[in-house]
């Protein structure tokens, strides 16, 4: 081989050499830019993962925040109802212990003395309701919560409260309540209601003849004008009716 042809030969290896050197260079930098991109991919999904959790928590605080605040309010609006039912309740038994007297319209004292005869209606009047929540009390006490006992029973004693408020207005003392000397037993709450249905008769009468007496003070007149109608059109026709 002639001297030119070597130099020829050594020339085209180098050639060779170099675009070689190049193409290895460029797939290492594709490798690389391919890497870098997935590298870049795997960062941009790991940080969309982070997001979504930063935004699921935010949710979820927002949300738990919603409910503590909404239990809450529902708490407050309970509480306040509740309250509010007690404030309702405390309110009629405001009303309740004010005194029947109120809601009976008793008009003012006429400003006379009472004589004896009116005191000694008074007392009656006081001590027949004493006695009617007393039989109705055994009779509950042996048959239980029965209509219409409980209901008229709840109503003697507003009847009792209306009395005390007239004693006191004419400052005289309450009797003291008595006892029964013979607690009644019944065969039957029918035979109950019969024996109630009878002292209901005897009390409207006691106050037909406290009418007559009452006829110079007004407010007395008023006060038992309004029971002996509860007793004769509310407590007799309940009681016939459970007699039967």
């Amino acid at each position: 081989m002639s001297r030119k042809t070597r130099i020829t030969a050594i020339v085209v290896t180098l050639i060779i050499l170099a675009l070689s050197a190049s193409l290895i260079y460029a797939q290492g930098n594709g490798n690389g830019n391919r890497g870098a991109n997935g590298n870049g991919r795997g960062n941009q999904g790991q940080n969309q993962t982070n997001q979504q959790a930063q935004t699921d928590l935010q949710g979820t605080q927002s949300g738990n925040g919603g409910a503590q605040y909404r239990g809450g309010q529902d708490n407050a609006q309970g509480n306040a109802s509740m309250n509010q039912g007690g404030a309702n309740a405390n309110q009629g038994n405001t009303n309740m212990n004010q005194g029947i007297s109120l809601g009976l319209n008793i008009p003012a004292s006429s400003g006379l003395p009472l004589t004896d005869e009116v005191i000694a209606a008074m007392y009656a009047g006081i001590l027949d309701e004493y006695h009617a929540f007393a039989v109705y009390q055994a009779i509950i006490d042996q048959f239980g919560s029965v209509s219409p006992f409980v209901n008229i029973q709840a109503s003697e004693a507003s009847h009792i409260a209306t009395w005390e408020s007239m004693f006191e207005r004419y400052g005289l003392t309450v009797p003291e309540v008595p006892t029964l000397d013979v607690v009644p037993q019944f065969t039957s709450l029918s035979e109950a209601c019969a024996t109630a249905a009878a002292a209901e008769i005897a009390n409207f009468g006691l106050y037909d003849a406290a009418m007559e007496t009452f006829q110079d003070y007004p407010d007395l007149l008023q006060v038992v004008t309004t029971l002996r109608n509860a007793s004769e059109f509310n407590h007799l026709p309940a009681f016939e009716t459970c007699a039967g």
